[in-house]
């Protein structure tokens, strides 16, 4: 899509060529404050989490500042921010956001930093217009290119050589500033919708505050209102959970099955995490349309919804089902504005709980059952305007994707390169030509061959024949290695496998610097050989590093790609087979001592009581934890469920900790300072580590409780067959692996049966 006006054709530059890349803080949040300071700093956090693609800097309340307690001095003036600038977040756990990028307007007189895990990128050659870096970085294909060369397992980065290497296409500075006004047009559109929105919210809680102290009332209704206590406007019904062991209760395209994390911002609740099967739903506790739900134990206490339809939930949230004289929605919007009123009934115990006698014992003031309708009718109103303009943002903001992508179209297979060395090669080129044809022309026929040559060659670069395709220069290469990981995605791979497929692969071609198509046998042995070699990578790296080229080049011959896979001849690389530590009873005891908190005891005694895997132990939420039975459920490799079981000392220290937490995060273990984040698996990794090498233990990490589990399993006589469906194995020669057996036991037998 172009402006009608324009026709020339875009330019090709790297990213280095356009922009100068600055060295920024690592200052973490708890040198920051939002009270406070002479300097401002931009966190790579609230570039995932709150900043638009331009952000403006003056009077922003949601940039912190740096303590002034911190010595600045270090910094030149180069490193603080200027109009214009970009600011690129180089870390994320997120797949999506790496590479996500901010430009920062309005300045003014603000001193500014770009913070931890940020790239400064700045526009010193004036290549570009203000505001068009930040569209230019929110095309998918910068995107996608962006994610090539990300590198990492649990947290992916990118560093500022590789990503001065991307190769970008920019129109001319005129038609630059008609995109940037366009989408800027649009995205002011969207700041004045999300504005009403804010005022429309604001406006509910008004009115809300009015009506249920009484000081708005509709005319003609002049009584008093009557208090009720929750018991006698309906039936109070406490959820629960059905049994799931028995698979059968559950259903993909079942009823309803309400849980505090499936509570929004919404009145209704149209669908759920999970549903009930009609077996699930009997062995639960049916809920008819029109009940109203409210969260009544832990921190989340006071989030309220209704249901339309038949449904059920679980034994976190109370159930009300209204008599004939008391309307629903009315019900909903009094509990709503009281929510805070349940909590400090509940009290400041370590996990407030309102069960279902003190729920219904709570009062609130009614009127007549027409007021009361036509109090819905009006607050219902304002909450169908509220979603009509969320609607209306979200509809904008997928047009506005939706334009980015057409403007910033890629023309990959015209040679166009207007660099810099490319309009000195073609100079010299020029030049050597009038020096060869001096001897055979006069001054005007050589003026004019300069002229001729100028003109013709002016669209087009020139490049050095041997010149050599990258990776990620190959529009070819590029698109055969998305496709096969989304082929992975598709196949039920986890994002840390797609990652590992994606960095592995990505370095091969960087290195053999041929087309996927051209790559041979040897290509291949001698890249595993220099690999080696310059690594000092082990054999199983080594292997770990051909299954995965093995997998990828089976799949271009599946799919036709290739005719032939050049890693079938090469054979399966021979390891040493050796008996990997566990953690002794002793060991065991050392690391509990060593626990200064309550989350790390859980935590430990969790790992080693389940053998769970450590992407299991942080996707794991307190719903999915059943004390009474002593179990959980884990969703493993391959999107499978399984139940594993954890012993009394686990749930006694997982009900401490729970008792402790204070805030909303439905995850089983989160961080201990705000906002109170999910642990990631590098952060429980971090921790495990840091505990072992506080014990004096060598090579302490969450995996090694899994093998210990396995391990002790078998000593003790559990059949292989169970340890495999604990651990969550397809194949029980993978059990085989971790179950090591006992070097003591097998000296034991050696005296027992031989000596």
């Amino acid at each position: 899509m172009r402006f009608p006006s324009y026709s020339s054709e875009w330019h090709s530059y790297t990213l280095g060529e356009i922009l100068t890349f600055y060295s920024t803080n690592s200052f973490s949040r708890e040198k920051l404050n939002y009270k406070s300071g002479s300097v401002k700093n931009i966190h790579y956090g609230d570039i995932h989490t709150k900043f638009p693609s331009i952000v403006s800097i003056d009077n922003n309340k949601d940039i912190p500042f740096i303590n002034d307690d911190l010595d600045l001095s270090k910094f030149s003036e180069d490193q603080y921010l200027r109009e214009g600038d970009l600011i690129i977040a180089d870390a994320s756990e997120d797949y999506e956001d790496i590479g996500k990028a901010i430009e920062v307007k309005d300045i003014n007189n603000e001193k500014v930093l770009a913070g931890l895990h940020t790239i400064l990128a700045r526009d010193e050659n004036d290549m570009t217009v203000n505001g068009f870096k930040a569209y230019l970085f929110s095309t998918n294909n910068l995107k996608t290119k962006i994610k090539i060369i990300a590198n990492g397992i649990s947290v992916l980065g990118i560093s500022k050589n590789n990503l001065s290497k991307l190769n970008v296409e920019i129109p001319s500075k005129k038609e630059q500033q008609n995109i940037v006004s366009f989408i800027s047009d649009i995205d002011k559109k969207i700041e004045l919708l999300e504005r009403k929105h804010q005022s429309y919210l604001e406006f509910k809680k008004y009115l809300m505050q009015q009506i249920f102290t009484q000081k708005l009332r509709f005319a003609k209704f002049d009584y008093e209102w009557v208090d009720y206590p929750l018991k006698d406007i309906g039936k109070i019904i406490t959820g629960t959970t059905p049994s799931t062991k028995n698979k059968d209760n559950f259903s993909d395209n079942g009823y309803l099955w309400v849980t505090p994390g499936d509570i929004s911002n919404k009145r209704i609740v149209t669908s759920t995490e999970r549903n009930l099967s009609k077996e699930g739903l009997n062995n639960g506790r049916e809920l008819p349309p029109n009940s109203i739900l409210v969260t009544c134990i832990g921190a989340t206490i006071g989030k309220i919804c209704m249901i339309k339809k038949v449904g059920s939930c679980n034994q976190q949230l109370n159930a009300i089902i209204p008599n004939e004289q008391f309307d629903p929605d009315f019900i909903y919007y009094i509990i709503q504005y009281n929510a805070e009123r349940l909590k400090l009934i509940a009290g400041n115990t370590a996990t407030p709980i309102l069960n279902k006698k003190s729920f219904g014992n709570i009062k609130f003031e009614f009127p007549k059952l027409k007021e009361q309708q036509k109090i819905s009718r009006l607050l219902t109103s304002m909450d169908d305007a509220i979603d009509n303009i969320e609607s209306g943002i979200k509809n904008i903001q997928y047009f506005k994707n939706g334009l980015l992508q057409q403007m910033f179209v890629y023309h990959y297979y015209k040679i166009r390169n207007i660099s810099k060395n490319g309009v000195l090669m073609k100079t010299k080129i020029i030049t050597n030509i009038q020096t060869d044809m001096k001897p055979f022309l006069d001054k005007n026929q050589l003026k004019k061959l300069e002229n001729t040559l100028k003109q013709n060659l002016e669209h087009f670069d020139v490049i050095k024949k041997d010149k050599i395709l990258t990776s990620i220069e190959s529009k070819k290469n590029q698109d055969l290695v998305l496709n096969f990981l989304s082929a992975k995605q598709v196949e039920g791979c986890s994002q840390r496998t797609v990652t590992y497929y994606m960095t592995t692969i990505i370095k091969m071609l960087d290195k053999i610097k041929k087309k996927i198509e051209h790559i041979t046998t040897d290509d291949l042995r001698t890249y595993l050989a220099n690999y080696k070699k310059e690594t000092n990578s082990s054999k199983i790296t080594i292997d770990n590093i051909r299954r995965v080229l093995s997998s990828f080049f089976s799949w271009l011959e599946d799919e036709d790609y290739i005719v032939k896979n050049p890693v079938r001849r090469i054979h399966k690389i021979k390891t040493r087979k050796t008996v990997k530590e566990v953690l002794t009873d002793e060991n065991f005891e050392i690391l509990r001592d060593t626990c200064t908190n309550i989350r790390d005891l859980a935590m430990v005694e969790l790992l080693n009581s389940t053998g769970i895997r450590v992407g299991e132990l942080v996707n794991l939420n307190i719903d999915d934890v059943f004390f009474n039975e002593r179990e959980c459920i884990v969703l493993g490799k391959g999107d499978s469920e399984r139940t594993v079981y954890f012993d009394a000392k686990t749930k006694i220290h997982l009900m401490n900790y729970l008792e402790t937490r204070k805030d909303e995060n439905p995850a089983l273990f989160v961080s201990f300072k705000k906002p109170y984040n999910r642990l990631g698996i590098n952060g429980v990794e971090r921790r495990i580590r840091e505990l072992g090498k506080q014990a004096n233990i060598k090579r302490v990490h969450p995996h090694k409780f899994r093998r210990t589990m396995a391990t002790n399993a078998i000593d003790k006589g559990m059949p292989i067959e169970q340890v495999q469906k604990l651990l969550g194995h397809v194949q029980i020669d993978t059990t085989m692996h971790y179950a090591m057996v006992n070097q003591n036991n097998v000296k034991n037998s050696h005296r027992k049966y031989l000596s």
